[in-house]
């Protein structure tokens, strides 16, 4: 099992949870094969079929809820990476797509579909992880999503 740094590269990948491991991280099988260890507040339990950041094919609207739900951002890369496991409220859809979000600082910014996932039940996400890694991230064997990875190898 690797054990991670910061991997912001993973964001958004869809993994098999697996053991939790005696520091409290979660093993996770990427579809690449490699078991990795994170910590519970980098994982989410994924949307039903191909609706998250590793396979979104619904539209923005559909795929990510009505405007004033809570979603999650995940899978962004560059200069805003370190957005991502950032709690927002879902907006209006743009003409190119994109879906506007109001950020917790009160800024409104646009994200394509696939950088934005329906926020877990409050508190249970990367924004404010307080559960163990097995409640909050299901059992061994459930789909989860890498969310708020920071960093690079």
């Amino acid at each position: 099992v690797g054990l991670t740094g910061g991997r912001s590269e993973l964001n958004g990948t869809r993994g098999t949870a697996g053991k939790t491991i005696s520091d409290g991280r979660r093993v996770v099988r990427l579809p690449d094969g490699r078991e990795l260890a994170f910590p519970a507040a980098n994982l989410q339990p994924a949307p039903a079929s191909g609706a998250g950041p590793a396979g979104a094919t619904a539209t923005a609207a559909s795929a990510n809820g009505a405007d004033g739900d809570s979603v999650v951002l995940v899978g962004l890369t560059g200069g805003r990476s370190e957005l991502n496991g950032t709690r927002g409220t879902a907006g209006k859809t743009i003409s190119d797509g994109r879906r506007v979000v109001r950020l917790p600082d009160g800024r409104e910014l646009a994200f394509p579909a696939a950088n934005l996932q329906p926020a877990p039940a409050s508190g249970a996400g990367p924004a404010g992880a307080t559960a163990t890694a097995a409640s909050a991230n299901g059992a061994d064997g459930d789909s989860v999503v890498l969310v708020g990875l920071t960093g690079g190898r």
